[in-house]
């Protein structure tokens, strides 16, 4: 190769010998996977099943006044009956040669190491996918759509029935806020007692920011936690918005329930598991694969959906 030097940059130094490298490396940054913070995730189910299932009882019966000598005496009993839900297999991979192996020794860059956490990613993404919506077609239920879920729809006129309502005023919100926790309690007979409420950040931007009153620097959220006698969390959560949603909601969404892993769970019988590289040719590939079996919901009394009109 032949250099010619009246045409190189004037002077002693070379540009890349100007180059100052930063010794921190920026990774792109995604949207929080918030499945594990918001539902208690299982792993108690064995990765060989293929189904599992949980029995429900049901105490029926009286116990009542009867005459003298009376023969015809009330019956309590027991009623059970049982869900099977379904388990399906995901599975990913991530694949290097023999080039990029040496490239990667010679350069000092651990290059299996990032393309596994770029597969361990993946999964996180598809489990947060299946958790909160569940997989089309598989028979596997997210916690934000659960067909068995209710649902009611928040009533007004145009102008105030959602918080971004034109009309909408501090006590329209708070009523919102009210309306499906005092739904759960009346429609469960006060057996469900919702902690945890569930919000679109739009909607959760609008009432920590917004005065309860134009004499009070209290917000709504700030007044609505101190005087609900159960709520004791609110969040905001992306996937609740139609437009984060995949196309799964059409409205924006408000979940009300109780955190409890006794209501409900995310079962995962086998988290993301990688296997030996198997080589090909003159590449190598590692497979890595997951067991996952949606929500289940144990008391679907203790959850609720609150809908825009």
């Amino acid at each position: 190769m032949t250099v010619r030097m009246d045409n190189a940059t004037p002077g002693v130094f070379l540009q890349r010998e100007l180059e100052h490298i930063l010794p921190k490396v920026y990774e792109k940054i995604y949207a929080e996977i918030p499945y594990s913070r918001i539902i208690p995730v299982s792993n108690e189910v064995p990765e060989g099943a293929e189904t599992y299932k949980y029995e429900i009882y049901d105490a029926v019966g009286e116990f009542d006044l009867i005459s003298d000598f009376g023969d015809d005496l009330p019956t309590s009993d027991v009623r059970r009956g049982e869900i099977v839900n379904t388990i399906r297999n995901f599975a990913g991979s991530f694949r290097y040669t023999t080039e990029e192996i040496r490239k990667a020794q010679f350069a000092k860059v651990s290059l299996e190491q990032r393309r596994a956490d770029a597969v361990r990613e993946s999964y996180e993404r598809r489990a947060n996918k299946v958790a909160l919506f569940g997989y089309p077609g598989t028979g596997l239920r997210g916690f934000f759509n659960h067909p068995v879920v209710d649902k009611i729809v928040v009533s007004g006129s145009s102008n105030d029935s959602w918080f971004d309502g034109s009309g909408i005023t501090p006590d329209g919100m708070l009523a919102i806020l009210n309306e499906g926790i005092t739904y759960q309690v009346n429609s469960s007979r006060m057996v469900e007692r919702p902690d945890t409420m569930l919000l679109p950040y739009s909607v959760y931007r609008k009432i920590s920011t917004t005065p309860r009153s134009t004499t009070s620097d209290t917000t709504v959220l700030e007044y609505f936690l101190r005087t609900n006698p159960y709520i004791t969390q609110v969040e905001p959560i992306n996937e609740l918005d139609p437009d984060n949603s995949g196309g799964v909601l059409t409205k924006p969404r408000m979940v009300i329930y109780k955190r409890d892993p006794g209501k409900l769970q995310f079962h995962v019988p086998m988290p993301l598991k990688f296997h030996p590289p198997q080589p090909r040719n003159l590449a190598w590939s590692v497979p890595a694969e997951a067991k996952m079996a949606g929500v289940a919901l144990y008391y679907p009394k203790s959850i609720t959906y609150v809908d825009k009109a």
